[in-house]
Formats: structure tokens, C-alpha cells, sequence
């Protein structure tokens, strides 16, 4: 019996400290690098009592990223259960590299006996680009019946690198060596 009632309470005190205000979900489209770009966080009040002077920050120090308006966003108050979004628009640098990146994040807010609460972690959002390839063609002594140089440029304009690019030439009216 003294077992059952040590893992009940256990049980009870672990139930207890994963209660916290925390992001319950995010929102938003794969940034572009030099483009705004909006996101969107919900957090939860998963607490048994309100809370109040809630605060959510994104930490964007040494990110390659900037925050058009403030990286901070507060309430009043949360009730019990409820939720409440926030809003932030972003931009990524212009020389950022596509992919997935972790922003992290911190909730400050204070319980009804006056104990201040801090939460963290970090969001994970995507980046994307597309490559712009261009080409050229020029030819050195374009003679007929001679031996030329045919030289294929390619240039990659977009923000994104280009992989795997193969090129499949057709010669139409001579041959190719």
C-alpha cells in the first residue's frame, strides 16, 4: 500500500511540472530568402489556474533572419485551457541558405500566487529557393568546313544552388567531337 501511494504521488508531482504554458502549434508558409514571410504561434495554458503578463519572444540572435516589428508579443492573461496566437513577420537575409531552421523561443508569464513561469524550446521553420539557370552559346571560328569551338556557358542567377544539372546537346547540321 505505502508503494502505491509513493507512485501515485510521484505520478502526481510529474503530472504537475509538464503543466506549463507552452506553444501548442505553428503556423507558417517556407520563407524566401530577402522576402517577408508571416508566422504564427499558439500557445496553451495547460496550467490549473490563469496566468497573467504572458510574454512569447523569439530568440533570432545570430540567426540569419530579422524581425520586421518586435521579436516579442504579450497578454494580459491566459485562462485555464485557453490559448491565445501571436504574430510575427520575418525576413530572411538574402544570402541565407535553403533549408529547415530552428528558432528558439521564451514564454515568461506569472501565476495567480505571483511565482513567475518561464518556458522554452524553438520552432522549426523551412526555407526555400529555386535555382535560375541560364545558358549561352558561342563559337569560335565558325567556318565552313573547318574545325570550330563551340563554348555552352551556364549561369546559376537563382538563390538556391543547382545539383545534378545535365546538359543534352543536339547538333543539327554538324558534328559534335
Amino acid at each position: 500500500m505505502h508503494i502505491l501511494s509513493s507512485a501515485l504521488l510521484a505520478l502526481m508531482l510529474f503530472v504537475n511540472m509538464v503543466s506549463a504554458v507552452s506553444v501548442s502549434s505553428t503556423s507558417a508558409e517556407p520563407f524566401e530568402p530577402g522576402k517577408e514571410g508571416s508566422l504564427r504561434v499558439t500557445i496553451r495554458n495547460t496550467l490549473d489556474e490563469d496566468v497573467t503578463d504572458v510574454s512569447f519572444r523569439l530568440i533570432l540572435d545570430e540567426l540569419p533572419f530579422v524581425s520586421v516589428g518586435s521579436t516579442e508579443s504579450s497578454e494580459d492573461n491566459l485562462d485555464e485551457g485557453k490559448e491565445e496566437n501571436f504574430y510575427f513577420t520575418l525576413r530572411p537575409s538574402y544570402d541565407i541558405r535553403p533549408g529547415d531552421y530552428q528558432l528558439p523561443y521564451e514564454i515568461k508569464y506569472t501565476k495567480g500566487n505571483g511565482d513567475q513561469g518561464t518556458s522554452k524550446g524553438s520552432i522549426g521553420i523551412s526555407v526555400v529557393a529555386q535555382p535560375e539557370l541560364e545558358f549561352s552559346v558561342t563559337q569560335e571560328t565558325p567556318v565552313v568546313g573547318e574545325q570550330g569551338k563551340i563554348t555552352l556557358k551556364i549561369v546559376n542567377n537563382g538563390l538556391a544552388d543547382a545539383r545534378f544539372v545535365s546538359i543534352k546537346v543536339s547538333p543539327n547540321g554538324f558534328t559534335l567531337l
